[in-house]
């Protein structure tokens, strides 16, 4: 089919409350709406939202690299696998991806993560982002197995009482920290060593920069080091492989810069014996949408709980959140399987959830 329609729509949703983290305050998350329609009348939409201080491109520039597309996309007949060859910045090569698979999901009545990998998982257990012992004890409640805590913004003995009044209050929850690259070599070591007494289940980048070195000897330990920021491309995979640097990977295909490129550092991860999280980087709803279908896609066996569970974060959103029920969200469709918030029918929420 060919593409009769492309358009950018610009947005800016607040967060409930600010997110700290060891690179900076997050107040709201601003990106660009692609919207693709074909002859037949069927759209699809993807979500181009860099995040400041991680991605390596702003929005300005990832925007220019969209409105240059734009004018070549009207009239052309294109399939997703057709993506690499417009050389867009991660963002923008990731809305553009998911815009097409929505199309082309929604005309033959399948999901995204099915069109990835027809056996795709119908659905992917998550994790929740939480800022106090408080807020993991009533994610427990509500069926979540996994809790992730941002840390390395305060002192390191303020994060390890941190964590200790959580393991107090929930000690069955299994607990995922992150550092943000926010420490120094003595200070991982000593952060390490008092989580390993305390039943962290990973902590991810836990050191300032990029010491292959560095991680191996922490790994020693012994509490299971995932890589984000350093694992952005085949080659950071390969690296860290090489290295043995870490015990498994945190995979956010809108920094990565698409659905098939996630899918194949999973798929080269779990093949040696890494352990596999995809995550948003705090998207809205078509963002999140598109890297549930990613998660769902992924080698089952090697998938830890995602970080996919991050609309409550939002103080609106562009549709429906996506609905957790006993710790796990459905990859729906079909396409991205998107609900429009005007029409959508009531669903139960979890505290801090946006409202429809």
């Amino acid at each position: 089919m060919k593409i009769v329609e492309a358009s950018l729509t610009p947005y800016a949703l607040p967060l409930r409350r600010p997110l700290a983290t060891a690179a900076g305050l997050i107040n709201r998350r601003e990106g660009l709406v692609l919207r693709l329609v074909t002859e037949d009348g069927v759209e699809g939409l993807g979500e181009c939202a860099p995040l400041p201080g991680f991605s390596v491109l702003d929005l300005p520039g990832h925007r220019l690299a969209l409105e240059r597309l734009l004018p070549q996309l009207r009239g052309l007949e294109l399939h997703p696998d057709d993506v690499p060859a417009f050389d867009l910045p991660p963002a923008a090569a990731f809305a553009f991806e998911c815009a097409l698979y929505d199309n082309e999901g929604r005309r033959r009545g399948v999901t995204v993560a099915r069109l990835l990998r027809p056996d795709a998982a119908a659905g992917v257990a998550c994790s929740r982002l939480v800022r106090t012992a408080e807020e993991a004890v009533a994610a427990q409640a509500e069926g979540v197995a996994m809790v992730k805590l941002k840390v390395a913004v305060e002192s390191v003995s303020r994060d390890l009482a941190r964590v200790a009044a959580l393991r107090a209050l929930a000690p069955g929850l299994r607990l995922r920290l992150d550092a943000n690259r926010g420490w120094s070599f003595s200070e991982a070591q000593e952060a390490l060593t008092g989580l390993a007494a305390l039943g962290v289940e990973s902590v991810e980048e836990p050191l300032i920069g990029s010491d292959l070195g560095g991680l191996r000897a922490l790994r020693a330990l012994g509490v299971p080091l995932l890589a984000d920021e350093s694992a952005r491309d085949e080659d950071d995979v390969a690296r860290l492989i090489d290295a043995e640097a870490v015990d498994g990977v945190v995979l956010k295909p809108m920094f990565i810069g698409g659905l098939e490129r996630s899918l194949a550092l999973a798929e080269r991860a779990a093949a040696a014996g890494l352990s596999v999280v995809v995550t948003t980087a705090l998207d809205a709803a078509i963002g999140r949408a598109g890297a549930l279908h990613v998660a769902a896609a992924c080698p089952q066996a090697a998938l830890w709980p995602c970080g996919l569970d991050t609309g409550g974060l939002l103080e609106r959103d562009l549709f429906v959140s996506d609905r957790v029920v006993g710790g796990m969200i459905s990859a729906r469709g079909p396409g991205l399987g998107l609900l429009p918030l005007a029409t959508a029918c009531p669903t139960p929420r979890h505290a801090g959830s946006p409202t429809p």
